[in-house]
């Protein structure tokens, strides 16, 4: 039941030992709430879980899961990963797009300097192509953090 998992996954939310560990056990075996794993993840990953998270990157195929590992990847130290970004944005999917814009933003002042003008050119498309309201938020957020105009 969708509900109850959800429930689960936000009282796990005190507990962030316990709940790392079990969300790092369940992410790779769902099914579905992959974003409700990611995020349990990535509220709790401090810079020796760098390792995990970027296993669990690996091992997921939910992009929506994928932005938010990233994204505590790079935050962690690890800068390898703006590669999901790109695919993210590249979807064709509008909330896959903006979700990576969304995540992107909390990273983009970290992008490698040869990744800029695609990320801002993947950006700018995306925002365009965006109906506006929440799923735009991010795209403003990221191509400010990557000096755009």
């Amino acid at each position: 039941d969708r509900s109850l998992l959800d429930g689960a996954i936000a009282g796990l939310r005190a507990f962030p030992a316990e709940s790392m560990a079990w969300a790092k056990d369940q992410l790779p075996k769902a099914k579905d709430h992959h974003t409700g794993y990611a995020d349990l993840v990535t509220d709790n990953a401090v810079a020796g879980d760098v390792a995990a998270v970027v296993a669990l990157l690996g091992q997921t195929k939910d992009p929506m899961a994928r932005h938010r590992l990233a994204a505590k990847a790079i935050a962690l130290g690890d800068a390898g990963h703006f590669d999901v970004f790109v695919a993210g944005l590249q979807s064709k999917d509008v909330y896959d797009r903006s979700d990576a814009a969304n995540f992107l933003a909390e990273v983009a002042d970290q992008a490698p300097a040869d990744l800029k003008a695609q990320l801002v050119d993947l950006l700018t498309k995306g925002k365009a192509g965006d109906g506006g309201g929440l799923t735009a938020a991010g795209y403003d957020a990221a191509l400010a953090k990557l000096g755009a105009p």
